[in-house]
């Protein structure tokens, strides 16, 4: 069963992880670093741009409870570790746990800051903080607040995809279940 900052969290990785390449699936060689059909050296700048920008679109996916934008940028072998959850292994493992949860809740709102971007060749790992605020069915909204670290993976096509992700809440850890 999913408790109540779990589902909260996982939306938020949701977020952190949609939306990375470029819109219609084609690469952007300005944001991704292609050069002539070969991958050139990742800019660090390009590259957080780019992950701030598809941490806005799966904001945007989220608030509007499109389950396809808020994990159009995870990679088929991706993994989410969030709180309270097993982890999740792979695409249709993470759009089965992201569905049920968007499912038990609305987004009101969501906001990623990107703190740090650490680019090392084809991979890059973002740390960051995240408020989010949620209605459960028949419930009032709550905020929760939080920080998360994602790997993201630059593919062949020049795009940046989220191979993994964990993160969780600011506040306690819910209660135990007795």
């Amino acid at each position: 069963m999913f408790t109540r900052s779990s589902i909260i969290v996982g939306c938020t990785a949701v977020a952190l992880l949609a939306a990375c390449s470029a819109p219609g699936g084609t690469a952007d060689s300005t944001a991704t670093g292609m050069a002539a059909g070969t991958l050139a050296e990742a800019n660090p700048a390009e590259v957080r741009t780019t992950i701030e920008a598809a941490n806005q679109r799966a904001a945007a996916g989220m608030v509007a409870g499109d389950l396809t934008a808020a994990l159009s940028s995870y990679s088929d072998d991706a993994v989410m570790m969030m709180p309270g959850m097993p982890m999740m292994t792979g695409r249709p493992a993470i759009e089965a746990g992201m569905k049920g949860m968007m499912d038990m809740m609305k987004v009101n709102a969501a906001t990623f800051n990107t703190q740090d971007v650490m680019v090392g060749g084809d991979m890059a790992v973002e740390t960051g903080t995240f408020e989010m605020t949620t209605t459960m069915k028949g419930a009032k909204p709550m905020t929760e607040k939080g920080k998360y670290m994602t790997l993201w993976k630059r593919q062949a096509d020049g795009s940046w995809k989220a191979i993994r992700d964990i993160n969780n809440t600011d506040g306690a850890p819910p209660a135990a279940a007795k």
